[in-house]
């Protein structure tokens, strides 16, 4: 009896928990990109708090094409320091309680921060920070009405990608940041230190 009390209180304390996420772009001169990420973000079933684009000393078009997007997005511009600068920059100006990465040349298929942030909220009871998802590589992408259509679907992988999930803001300050001495794989990096 006391066991069906305690998940039951549990069920409900996960109810009525409220998260805002966060999603982080870090971009560096790939204007072209950006636009497609921004509408990929704009069609999920959950909105996001915010949607955060870190400039990385781009010399492109990237500010003017976001101040004349119709997206609402805190653009923050910085000196070129990397991708794990960018993405430290993204999480120090976050006010979400969960944090989501999306690379300025990739998509968020329809639906995924509604199915990783239920996840995350599911397993709150087992302390967990980061649910990942599967990433899709793709070949032949066109679109159509904000619809993408692939003409082959390269492969599928969900071993430690940064931007096919969620994590808890405050992984980060158990983990820390993504260390910025790594000009590349920065995230693989991070991982193995959250193992």
């Amino acid at each position: 009896m006391a066991k069906q009390s305690f998940l039951g209180h549990l069920t409900d304390k996960m109810k009525n928990m409220k998260s805002t996420v966060s999603v982080i772009i870090p971009t560096h001169n790939r204007a072209k990109f950006l636009i497609d990420a921004l509408c990929s973000v704009d069609s999920q079933t959950m909105k996001p708090f915010e949607i955060i684009v870190v400039d990385d000393g781009s010399t492109d078009d990237t500010k003017k094409i976001l101040s004349n997007s119709h997206f609402k997005v805190e653009y923050i511009y910085q000196k070129n320091g990397g991708p794990a600068a960018a993405r430290n920059a993204g999480i120090a100006r976050a006010r979400g309680n969960i944090i989501a990465f999306l690379d300025d040349d990739d998509l968020l298929t329809p639906g995924a921060l509604a199915r990783c942030v239920k996840q995350l909220e599911e397993k709150q009871s087992f302390d967990v920070d980061v649910v990942l998802g599967i990433v899709t590589r793709v070949k032949g992408v066109k679109k159509n009405d904000n619809k993408y259509t692939y003409s082959k679907t390269l492969t599928n992988w969900s071993d430690r990608i940064l931007c096919s999930g969620v994590f808890q803001k405050k992984v980060f300050d158990k983990v820390g940041l993504f260390d910025t001495s790594f000009l590349l794989q920065s995230d693989a990096e991070w991982f193995l230190r959250a193992r």
